[in-house]
C-alpha cells in the first residue's frame, strides 16, 4: 500500500512538474513576444 501511494504521489508531482514547466514557458513565450512588440516602434 505505502508502495502504491508513494507512485501515485511521485506521478502527481511530476504531472504537476510538467503543468507548472507548461505554463511558465507559455508565459515566457507570451512576455517574450509582448516585449518585442512593445519593443518594437511599429
Amino acid at each position: 500500500m505505502k508502495f502504491i501511494n508513494i507512485r501515485e504521489l511521485s506521478t502527481g508531482t511530476s504531472l504537476m512538474l510538467l503543468k507548472w514547466l507548461w505554463i511558465t514557458i507559455l508565459s515566457r513565450q507570451t512576455m517574450k513576444e509582448s516585449s518585442e512588440m512593445s519593443w518594437l516602434p511599429r
